[in-house]
Parts: structure tokens; sequence; C-alpha cells
């Protein structure tokens, strides 16, 4: 079971770097906290942590397509966030990283972690996909 705790600490940070940078490092000793806390005093395993990452990404995804298909009266839709086509490939390869991760258990080390890490990593990868285009983008606006 995913981590609600993790989630939402995950979610708020995100909206808080987003909008306010400096809320954000208010916040993120008490983020840290509780997601360091909800491991330490036994009221998740590991895993339950590791699996809240693609939780609280589909809902920050989702979050943001509600808000920005649903307008005010009298405003304009904003713009949609770009879709990705690899989110939703990236977000299945993690959910079933966890789902073998749940069917092997217990295993040994030498899997677990390469199993955590492509669980953590998937749903990032549209977003660092998105980045590195971008910064090559601006790197042969600098060279030109």
């Amino acid at each position: 079971m995913p981590s609600l705790h993790t989630a939402f600490s995950l979610v708020a940070l995100t909206a808080a770097w987003k909008w306010r940078r400096r809320f954000f490092w208010a916040c993120l000793p008490l983020g840290f906290l509780q997601i360091a806390t909800t491991l330490t005093l036994a009221y998740h395993y590991a895993v339950d942590i590791i699996a809240a990452v693609p939780l609280s990404a589909f809902c920050w995804w989702l979050a943001d397509r509600g808000i920005r298909l649903t307008p005010r009266p009298n405003e304009e839709p904003l713009p949609a966030a770009a879709s990705s086509r690899w989110l939703p490939i990236c977000l299945l390869v993690s959910v079933g990283t966890l789902l073998a991760w749940a069917a092997l258990a217990p295993i040994p080390p030498w899997i677990a972690w390469p199993l955590a890490t492509l669980a953590v990593v998937a749903p990032c990868y549209p977003t660092l996909a998105a980045f590195s285009a971008r910064f090559r983008q601006r790197m042969r606006g600098v060279e030109a």
C-alpha cells in the first residue's frame, strides 16, 4: 500500500516548488521529516514509500489536467500541459515493477535495489527527457 504520508508530502513540496520557492525551502524540513518518520517509526515499509512516488506523480498530473480543463466562468481555459506519450508507459513500468516486487517477495537485495530504482525513476523519465531536450536546445543557441 503506497504511503499517503509520503505522497501528500511530495505533492505539497512539488506545489511549493512550482509556485513559491521560498515557501518550499520552509516546507522542505517538514516534508523530509514526515517521510523519514513514516519509515523510522515503522508506519510503512520502504517499498510503501517507493510506491508513493508514482502515486504522487499521477496525482500531480491528474490535478494539473483537471485545473487546466475546467476554467472559471468568464475565463478562457489554460493551455493543456504538454502531454507526453511516455508518461502512461513509465507509470505502467513503475507499477509493474512494484507488482513484480510483491510477487517475488522476499527478494534478495541485489534484485531489490534495481527494482526500487526502476520504480522511482520510471515516472520521472518524461520530465527528464523534456528538460534535457530544452537544455540541448539552449546550448545550441549559445553555440550559434
